[in-house]
């Protein structure tokens, strides 16, 4: 259980680490015309992120005795 709760946080980080690396490269037309769509794309994640660590939380709390 430990290691797919590792793995889904690294998959995580590894998304959030490659969208911030994708959206800072290419030319600066490219990067005022997607500045809103790397906004928004921010906030499903932390939503995401969120939304995730309340499931996981929550499954610990029901599933312990």
């Amino acid at each position: 259980m430990a290691l797919l709760i590792v793995l889904v946080l690294v998959l995580l980080g590894a998304g959030a680490i490659a969208t911030v690396m994708v959206c800072t490269k290419g030319d600066h037309d490219y990067h005022q015309a997607t500045k809103g769509n790397v906004a928004r794309l921010s906030w499903i994640y932390i939503i995401a992120i969120s939304f995730s660590l309340a499931a996981v939380g929550a499954y610990i709390a029901l599933s312990t005795p």
